[in-house]
């Protein structure tokens, strides 16, 4: 992001779009598996890579590197931040999400990623499924 805001005119913006919670945010999950799933996600943030919160710390970044905050907006989303079963069509794509998931495979190994898998799934189409996830939006400029 340094890099990026280096090329912004003084007085000039960016929009940055991330998500929030996108595992540990949908409800119902078993307690186990939403502890596997933070313990991936720190572990995953803590080797630098992917922060599967950044979304509610996205401003925070902003200001620590010398943007201005201007707005912040969070929403819900039809596919990663919903309430209600899934569709067909979402359930679908969550599980190709899944297959795309090497990293998580491996560290879980097959049968527990499967068994992780499983659950989030039937979780997204339970009836009494609530999502805490959201999509974040910063709006940010660069001082003149």
């Amino acid at each position: 992001m340094k890099r990026w805001i280096s090329c912004l005119s003084p007085g000039g913006w960016v929009a940055l779009v991330e998500i929030d919670d996108l595992w540990r945010g949908h409800h119902p999950l078993p307690e186990d598996i939403r502890a596997a799933l933070e313990e991936f996600e720190e572990r995953l943030r803590t080797q630098g890579g992917y922060d599967f919160r950044m979304g509610r710390r996205l401003a925070a970044v902003c200001r620590d590197i010398g943007l201005t905050a201007i707005s912040e907006s969070r929403w819900n989303d039809a596919e990663l931040a919903f309430d209600g079963p899934a569709s067909a069509e979402i359930l679908s794509a969550w599980g190709r999400r899944f297959e795309r998931l090497p990293a998580m495979k491996a560290y879980f190994g097959a049968k527990r990623f499967d068994q992780i898998a499983g659950a989030f799934l039937d979780s997204i189409q339970s009836p009494n499924h609530r999502s805490t996830a959201a999509v974040v939006m910063v709006q940010a400029k660069r001082p003149s």
